[in-house]
């Protein structure tokens, strides 16, 4: 095979499409236009594509995130309730020592449950306070 250069192939490329009738190379330029607008539209979906995925990757990586703090979490959370139950255990072991006088624990719930109660009652009442001089004063609906 003889070794031809650049411009003696570029000029026989030339020669070819010459020598075809008028059809034929219209038929050729519109297959070549065809084939540049693919190669075109290729290009621009696979842009597309790569910020498709790159955009996937990014909330990938927040949900990683996320579990893993809500991994850790979880974590903490049964590290207290494994603490809680372990005091827990302790007081009912150190109660079955030593059981304490069934009325004293009953009355102290109670006072402490009413003194709960009016703590309650007295913080609804500010906070109803401070609603209502808060209220833009006008007609009252029924």
């Amino acid at each position: 095979m003889t070794n031809i250069g650049i411009p003696a192939l570029w000029q026989n490329i030339v020669d070819s499409i010459a020598s075809l009738p008028p059809l034929a190379g219209y038929l050729l330029s519109l297959l070549a236009l065809c084939l540049f607008a693919t190669v075109i539209g290729e290009i621009i979906q696979r842009r597309a594509m790569m910020q498709h995925l790159q955009m996937l990757s990014e909330a990938t990586d927040e949900q990683s995130r996320l579990i893993e703090r809500m991994r850790r979490s979880l974590s903490d959370i049964m590290e207290i309730v494994v603490t809680i139950e372990n005091t827990s255990r302790q007081r009912t072991r150190a109660e079955q020592a030593a059981p304490l006088p069934v009325a004293a624990p009953s009355a102290n719930v109670s006072a402490n449950t009413n003194a709960l109660a009016a703590s309650l009652r007295q913080e609804l009442e500010s906070l109803r306070a401070e609603i209502g001089s808060e209220l833009p004063e006008g007609p009252q609906r029924d």
